[in-house]
């Protein structure tokens, strides 16, 4: 992982984690730009996405009517159970291949 990349993470998930609180565990969530060699992942940089739970009513039916009663009520809680908005991987992508670096895989911390 470049340094910058790790550094836009941690800086990033720093500022996130200090206002979490018990009714509030803010998550940070990056999708990860780079290339795939034979065996390695080199994350060139990061990219965050947004929670559609905050803004999109689909996610919200989808939690509610869907994946709470599929898997319980901790997923009732939109900081804890994340759901990134479906036009920022599509821009991160643009943004990477216009950088040359396209994405390639994608994690959550």
């Amino acid at each position: 992982m470049d340094n910058q990349a790790l550094d836009d993470f941690l800086t990033a998930a720093v500022t996130e984690y200090q206002l979490i609180t018990p009714r509030t565990p803010l998550p940070c969530f990056a999708l990860l730009l780079g290339n795939a060699g034979r065996g390695t992942l080199h994350v060139e940089r990061v990219a965050f996405g947004r929670n559609a739970r905050t803004s999109d009513p689909a996610a919200r039916v989808e939690f509610s009517e869907t994946i709470v009663p599929r898997f319980g009520p901790a997923y009732e809680n939109e900081h804890r159970a994340w759901w990134i908005d479906s036009r920022d991987p599509f821009k991160a992508s643009k943004e990477a291949d216009a950088l040359a670096a396209p994405v390639r895989y994608c994690a959550r911390r």
